[in-house]
């Protein structure tokens, strides 16, 4: 009997000892039930649709809509897989529509929290709250997160995000000078405009898009200059960047803020920015040369709306101005009346003017709207139908572009993107390859 006995309580030992793991792994998986995040072709959707509505908000209405959309979808789907995504578009989307500095803090926290790593978060964070002028040590805090981590992705992928880290730079300069250390601030974005000046035409699209970059990094430098009451070098990088720039409107304010500061007054401006007019005159000129180039027009054969074909060879004896756009290209749109404008100053020339588009609709949808594009922009131009395979050999890969070809079928000028004095240097290289010589 006591040898039974043993054994039970032998056995109920065992048993415990097996029981006591199972429950502790039950209640673990219970546990880890409670916290799993839930995954769902419904919530994508849900999800998608509300961001969907911030993205094509164009009154803050829709953008109210939208953040209305978001906050209902969290809280439907508290354990979502896409929280963090979520926090992170409310507190962008909030930041556009909300001033209240405690309520973005926590906002920025919480998607942090959630999205620790997240290389854009941080960027957004600092961007509002440099914008806002909030919260300037952890603004400053994210600004050197956002950095590290732009500056690991370069490391691994090479040139192309070195961009994302020159604009990095310029971000930590602007939470420096938010955080009240303007040697500091001074100092990382003159490093962002090294950097931008060394890196290679290959990372942009194209030189003009390079020279925009840098120039934009120099009217950031030029804003702080001022910010910080250094007029000398605020006039003097000021009269640069009208000389050299190819987007100089936005210097024009800063240029005569400049002068203002440093001379005391703006006695004698005028005759300051006659001299400066003569410099930028020259320079550009010099500019248009540099760019002009000779190569082989690609044999081309497109159609009109109507269907009537339009070709390299009908262009012989002519010249040709061809433009490649999108109707979802906002400098694309820009550009349309500018040519239009041109159009008409040389209608008695013989050029002709071609808008290619590169819309993927289908045909009938896209001639439809195409002809709404030509009727309000620009109805003297020739508008074509254009495809990818015309994009590529024509050899570029973004738009707007635009292209002279001279009366033998060269293209004389090509020009990627929109610049301030688009119509200007259209207009003068136009005007140099209709004076060519039929022997050239």
């Amino acid at each position: 009997m006591f040898n039974f006995r043993i054994s039970m309580a032998e056995g109920g030992r065992q048993v415990r000892n097996s029981v006591l793991p199972i429950l502790v792994a039950v209640l673990q998986i219970s546990q880890a039930s409670a916290e799993t995040r839930t995954h769902s072709r419904e919530e994508i959707k849900r999800f998608t649709d509300a961001t969907s509505q911030l993205v094509m908000a164009e009154e803050t209405e829709d953008r109210w809509n939208g953040i209305l959309a978001l906050e209902e979808f969290r809280e439907e789907y508290p354990k979502t897989f896409l929280k963090g995504d979520a926090a992170e578009a409310l507190f962008r989307s909030y930041g556009d529509v909300v001033d209240d500095p405690d309520f973005l803090l926590r906002l920025a926290e919480e998607a942090i929290e959630l999205l620790p790593n997240r290389n854009g978060l941080y960027k957004q964070v600092v961007q509002t709250f440099v914008d806002k002028g909030i919260f300037p040590d952890r603004t400053l805090e994210c600004a050197q997160k956002s950095l590290e981590l732009a500056e690991k992705m370069q490391a691994n992928a090479g040139e192309y995000y070195q961009r994302e880290v020159i604009e990095r730079l310029g971000l930590l300069s602007r939470a420096y000078q938010l955080a009240n250390r303007p040697e500091r601030a001074l100092e990382v974005m003159r490093r962002s405009l090294k950097q931008a000046e060394n890196l290679s035409v290959t990372a942009f699209p194209d030189q003009a898009t390079r020279q925009k970059r840098i120039d934009g990094i120099g009217l950031d430098l030029l804003t702080l200059y001022i910010d910080q009451r250094r007029w000398n070098p605020a006039y003097e990088l000021a009269c640069d960047l009208l000389t050299k720039s190819v987007t100089r409107e936005p210097v024009y304010e800063l240029w005569s803020r400049a002068y203002v500061g440093k001379f005391g007054s703006a006695e004698g401006i005028i005759y300051a920015y006659a001299d400066l007019k003569d410099e930028i005159e020259e320079s550009r000129k010099a500019r248009l040369i540099e760019e002009r180039v000779k190569r082989p027009a690609p044999a081309f054969a497109l159609k009109t709306l109507k269907d009537e074909p339009v070709s390299l060879d009908g262009l012989k004896g002519k010249v040709g101005l061809i433009n490649f756009w999108a109707n979802w290209c906002g400098p694309c749109l820009d550009e349309l009346p500018q040519l239009e404008a041109l159009s008409r100053t040389y209608k008695q020339e013989s050029i002709k003017f071609l808008a290619v588009n590169l819309d993927t609709q289908d045909e009938e949808k896209r001639k439809y709207m195409i002809s709404g594009t030509k009727a309000r922009l620009a109805p003297s131009l020739t508008f074509l139908m254009g495809n990818d395979e015309v994009r590529r050999e024509f050899g570029f890969n973004n738009i707007p572009y635009t292209c002279i070809v001279d009366r033998e079928g060269y293209i004389r000028y090509e020009k990627t993107g929109l610049s301030s004095d688009f119509k200007a240097t259209i207009k003068d290289q136009l005007t140099w390859v209709i004076g060519l010589s039929e022997a050239e």
